[in-house]
């Protein structure tokens, strides 16, 4: 007889294959407009990895709907930096505006939204939450590193929304997951 905790993880195992499966048949084009949600350097890994990948995108951390301009997808990296939003002279109640400002225009244009958490625990907490729920919710797809999601969290967003769950293990993964969504780097 198999114990409760047996029993859950192996229908989370299930649960994550299924969304692996799923998350593979994911696409989007190009151009993408990239920004963040919470003004976490983690953004900048993201344009690092996107341009290995050889696609072709724009980053803007302040981004706005005018920012979506030919763009045909939108990634959001999410995560909480007090520095960052200091830096960028934008409080916490504006950023949230703003990403939810941007993803109403995207949605309007039907724009797919990829997002991305790939800061792991560091980029959970009270602040990085409440970038993380705003841009989760509005995902078409979610990229995520396991660190991330020790709570389910991410999985409970993309169960409920019934959206691909993309899991990955170290950032450097993002790389190849940019590509599968994406498609081969533009000529």
């Amino acid at each position: 007889m198999l114990g409760k905790n047996k029993i859950i993880i192996i229908t989370l195992s299930t649960m994550l294959l299924i969304s692996s499966l799923v998350a593979g048949e994911f696409k989007a084009e190009q151009p993408i407009l990239i920004t963040t949600a919470g003004q976490s350097a983690d953004v900048l890994m993201v344009k690092v990895l996107a341009k290995k990948a050889g696609l072709d995108f724009t980053v803007d951390k302040l981004a706005t709907s005018t920012s979506l301009g030919k763009a045909k997808s939108l990634i959001i990296v999410t995560g909480g930096s007090t520095k960052g939003l200091g830096a960028a002279k934008i409080d916490k109640d504006d950023e949230i505006s703003r990403v939810q400002t941007l993803i109403t225009a995207a949605k309007k244009q039907n724009i797919p939204i990829v997002t991305m958490h790939i800061g792991g625990k560091a980029r959970r907490g009270s602040l990085s939450d409440e970038f993380n729920s705003v841009a989760s919710q509005a995902g078409s797809c979610l990229v995520v590193v396991e660190g991330g999601n020790e709570d389910g969290y991410f999985t409970k967003v993309a169960e409920t929304n019934k959206v691909p769950l993309i899991m990955i293990k170290k950032i450097i993964e993002v790389k190849s997951v940019l590509t599968n969504i994406f498609g081969p780097e533009k000529k």
